[in-house]
């Protein structure tokens, strides 16, 4: 692959899966307005009150309706479009709105009307959810549309109605305010992620309403133990990697202090919105780890043998009753476990077996296990190798038999064992 083209590739993976998210259902958001302009019915330059019909999207209650430029209500032409909803006097306007839980923010364009009466007269609209009033009322200044925004939150996902109301409606009164270009913007929803996570792995994700600049990602850990929050580099430059339903980025490869988990990642916009949590499996890079003598419990040390010591605990020294000398020879600190016996010579020989175990956390495993054994002589000493074991690739927690053999003339057996484990980096077993 040439150079040239490697700097393509992230433009072009962006715009394949920007071109996926247009053609998804999930392109249908959840707080889309019907006729957020008022563009349909087609009304030229007339004016209609109450309108109803296919498209309309919108329920018309009272002196309130739609009107095209050029009508005789004189409204300054659309900003969006060629039409505008109008509210005369205490007229309504409503619209029920499927909404996902969380921060929202409204927009629209407004105007007053010029021909008013009382003159310079401004019919101030009341906004609503569900009749709860949101925002201050919208007084337009000027005969001219200007931006209003008013941030709300829904506290439950599902449908809910909004609706704006005229309210100065005095006999005599003829006031009216012109709206166009109702936008909801929601809270930032995922709805296609990864399955599975893992440091340096490259992830995308589509939804709705990540907006036009960068925000950021992130990774929640519920288990931790060390890192229990994650913000994922974007990918760069970010503006080909943020798009209002797309966006991607690279876990740091050089995270460590999580286990195997379930981890939830979210989008929060550049306005600070947060998004639904999107579930995916983070596995951890995983290293490779000696069990030191420290955590392998001595379950049983059998004491057949005239001196018996298992990491280092029993008899390490003594003698024969016939005067011979003898020495243990425990395990080293590089020993996961070890044993030692001596039999003096007698009558019969001298049979055992030692037990130890272990346990691991934090998702370590059990890999291999090594084992040595040292004796006085073959036909007097020896150790077998364990061959009861559980699996030990994949298991957390073992039991170690160690039988052992002295025979009648006396000797001694020693053995050693280490034992290799694997887990997640930075994380304790």
């Amino acid at each position: 692959m040439t150079k040239a083209r490697k700097k393509r590739w992230p433009t072009l993976l962006a715009l394949a899966l920007s071109a996926l998210w247009l053609i998804s259902p999930s392109r249908v958001r959840a707080e889309d307005v019907v006729n957020g302009s008022f563009e349909i019915p087609v009304l030229g330059s007339n004016f209609k009150t109450d309108p109803t019909g296919t498209g309309v999207g919108w329920t018309f209650v009272g002196t309130s309706g739609i009107q095209g430029n050029g009508s005789a209500f004189g409204a300054t032409s659309a900003p969006d479009g060629v039409q505008t909803g109008y509210i005369q006097n205490l007229g309504t306007i409503s619209q029920t709105i499927n909404f996902n839980a969380g921060s929202h923010t409204l927009s629209l364009q407004a105007a007053r009307r010029l021909h008013s009466v009382p003159a310079g007269s401004v019919q101030p609209i009341k906004v609503s959810i569900d009749g709860q009033q949101i925002g201050n009322l919208i007084s337009p200044a000027s005969t001219s549309f200007s931006l209003f925004t008013i941030p709300f939150s829904i506290a439950t996902s599902g449908v809910h109605t909004l609706s704006f109301a005229g309210t100065i409606g005095a006999t005599g009164d003829d006031l009216s305010t012109f709206i166009d270009a109702v936008v909801i913007t929601g809270p930032p929803q995922i709805t296609f992620g990864p399955t599975d996570l893992s440091p340096n792995s490259f992830f995308y994700v589509l939804g709705t309403d990540f907006g036009d600049q960068a925000g950021t990602i992130n990774i929640h850990f519920p288990k931790g133990p060390s890192t229990t929050d994650l913000s994922v580099p974007i990918g760069q430059p970010s503006s080909q990697w943020w798009y209002p339903g797309l966006t991607g980025g690279t876990v740091n490869s050089a995270l460590a202090g999580v286990v195997e988990q379930t981890v939830d990642i979210t989008i929060t916009t550049k306005d600070g919105k947060k998004s639904n949590a999107w579930q995916a499996t983070f596995h951890p890079r995983l290293v490779a780890a000696h069990l030191p003598q420290s955590r392998v419990v001595v379950v049983s040390c059998s004491d057949g043998a005239h001196m018996n010591s298992c990491n280092h605990i029993g008899d390490e020294s003594g003698e024969c009753p016939f005067g011979f000398a003898t020495e243990g020879i425990p395990p080293t600190a590089s020993d996961s476990f070890g044993g030692h016996h001596h039999g003096c010579f007698g009558i019969s020989s001298d049979t055992g077996t030692d037990t130890f175990s272990a346990a691991l956390k934090n998702g370590w495993t059990f890999e291999s296990l090594g084992f040595s054994s040292t004796t006085l002589s073959a036909s007097n000493g020896t150790a077998q190798t364990p061959q009861t074991v559980p699996a030990l690739s994949g298991a957390s927690s073992i039991k170690i038999p160690v039988s052992w053999h002295i025979g009648a003339t006396g000797g001694f057996v020693g053995y050693e064992g280490n034992l290799t484990i694997t887990g997640p980096k930075g994380v304790s077993f």
